[in-house]
């Protein structure tokens, strides 16, 4: 038997699957995200190994990631024109940033890309914290070496 959907029927399976598919992408990119964020901690641990005789201190790196609307578009005039992102979930991400220097870490993640994730980040302390700008608290994970996030389908080893 086949049942004919009204249009507002269709538009509410629509809407469902494209926030679906949307939600499934944003925990793509949070994956890569942080598979990106580990990557650059090793690579950089390489660098300070090969550097180590040249600097009187290692190389450090904080990042900060977090997830939201933001819009994207060009700046600028002539040859002065750039790709630009704003929105809160830039301004989020500059302030985790910031957190990692304060918290002693390379990393610093907001739940909610945490959770969007099939990584397991368990055995990294969590925070609620209060940032400039946001009305409501953020929980965050601490991420002191991010060398050591787990590759997707492992568990985290801590730090």
């Amino acid at each position: 038997m086949v049942r004919r959907l009204r249009l507002g029927s269709g538009l509410v399976l629509f809407s469902f699957v494209l926030t679906h598919f949307l939600n499934h992408m944003v925990g793509l990119v949070s994956i890569e995200a942080l598979e990106a964020a580990r990557h650059m901690a090793e690579r950089l641990r390489e660098l300070n190994l090969v550097l180590k005789s040249d600097l009187p201190q290692p190389l450090r790196i904080g990042i900060g990631i977090h997830a939201g609307p933001v819009i994207v578009g060009e700046m600028g005039y002539g040859h002065a024109i750039s790709v630009t992102a704003i929105g809160d979930a830039v301004n989020t991400a500059s302030r985790l940033e910031s957190l990692t220097k304060e918290l002693n870490a390379q990393l610093v993640v907001s739940a909610p890309v945490a959770e969007r994730t099939d990584l397991d980040l368990a055995a990294f302390p969590r925070h609620d914290i209060e940032l400039r700008g946001r009305s409501e608290s953020l929980t965050v994970c601490v991420v002191k070496s991010a060398h050591n996030l787990p590759l997707p389908g492992a568990t985290a080893t801590g730090s």
